[in-house]
């Protein structure tokens, strides 16, 4: 699968909006940028499009004051609680700011990911070692 080119409005429009945090780290995703809140990616930009993660009630009060769509990193494939920002944003990042900071408080009120800090480690061992108990032992 070939991932769409970022686009130089949104990366720049992500970058003023990413808010200055320590907690905050931005980390390469989706062939782009997300923002990451202690481990939780609560912001990001793919192709041309920058999306936050919210709770139900702020992702139905987006969507009753803007027109808004799901994220979909692939046709089809949306992303739960993720919204992208309308694109006439762009121009205007301060009516984002308050979405990205609804978009942080949320993922802050999350338990924290296992892990560390990319996500919860699988329970299930390695491949090889999963094939190499598989086999018998030599004498």
């Amino acid at each position: 699968m070939v991932m769409p080119k970022l686009d130089a409005a949104a990366k720049d429009f992500f970058d003023e909006v990413v808010p200055t945090d320590p907690r905050v780290s931005v980390r390469p995703m989706f062939g782009a940028f997300a923002a990451f809140y202690e481990g939780q990616m609560f912001l990001g930009c793919f192709a041309t499009e920058v999306f936050v993660r919210l709770a139900e009630s702020d992702r139905t009060a987006l969507a009753k004051a803007e027109r808004v769509k799901a994220f979909e990193p692939m046709a089809g494939k949306s992303m739960r609680e993720y919204l992208c920002l309308p694109s006439g944003w762009k121009d205007t990042p301060a009516k984002a700011a308050p979405w990205v900071a609804r978009s942080m408080a949320y993922v802050s009120s999350l338990p924290p990911k296992a892990g560390k800090g990319t996500g919860a480690k699988s329970a299930r061992p390695p491949k090889a070692a999963r094939r190499a108990s598989a086999l018998p032992r030599r004498k």
